[in-house]
């Protein structure tokens, strides 16, 4: 059994490595990719670039008038935990869990101050938006149309990217001269955010992914030590 134990943490351990490992990788590359103007890519390779987003056939939520390229909605409702408190008293604590989710995506332009665009497809793409509505005004009658289910009492979210919107993209174009684009080959960040932002949270992950594939391998070898003398 300690046997067993130890081998789970070293497999955890691993796991936590190769975790810590990409997350590091990927802080990285985003510190050490430059920006380049949007109309200076012209050949296939690794770019970082930024600019207004543009679509001509975006998706537009119900109950909203304002265009998208992307929205992530997620419908949460409340459901209650039986317990039994320290004098044995019942008592009935709420939470909160994920009831549905809904997420639609097209593909869009970038163009940047000069009017030079390229065009980005999104799929694939680790996409970090703005959150639009947390459980405001109206949400009920948004999640009614998005689920198509009665949603009173429940929570909404979405997080989007609209039109018009100023995005940071960092990955591979192929292509050549006006015909580049964007696509999933590799790591792929669209995101509102500032990507070095993204970066130094990548960074500090991987510190506690290292931490914890220490930690793991440390208990690992205590179980183990036993066993093979």
């Amino acid at each position: 059994m300690l046997f067993l134990f130890g081998a789970i943490l070293a497999l955890l351990s691993i796991f936590s490595l190769c975790y810590s490992l990409r997350e590091w990788w990927q802080a990285r590359l985003i510190r050490n990719t430059p920006t380049t103007r949007v109309a200076e890519i012209k050949d296939a390779g690794f770019y970082r670039t930024k600019g207004k987003v543009v679509c001509n056939e975006s998706k537009v939520l119900p109950n909203w008038k304002t265009p998208c390229v992307y929205y992530l909605a997620v419908l949460e409702e409340l459901v209650s935990d039986d317990y039994q408190s320290a004098d044995g008293s019942a008592n009935d604590r709420g939470r909160y869990r994920v009831a549905a989710s809904r997420s639609e995506q097209c593909s869009f332009f970038i163009e940047d101050e000069d009017g030079s665009s390229i065009s980005v497809n999104p799929e694939g793409a680790a996409i970090f938006s703005t959150e639009l509505q947390s459980d405001g005004q109206g949400g009920e009658n948004l999640a009614s149309a998005l689920f198509e289910r009665d949603a009173k009492g429940m929570k909404i979210f979405v997080k989007a990217i609209k039109t018009g919107a100023e995005v940071n993209v960092i990955g591979q174009v192929s292509g050549e001269g006006d015909r580049v684009s964007f696509s999933d080959n590799g790591f792929y960040l669209i995101s509102t955010r500032d990507p070095n932002e993204i970066g130094r949270e990548k960074k500090l992950l991987a510190g506690v992914g290292l931490f914890f594939a220490l930690f793991s391998l440390t208990l690992s070898a205590i179980c183990m030590a036993p066993l093979l003398r």
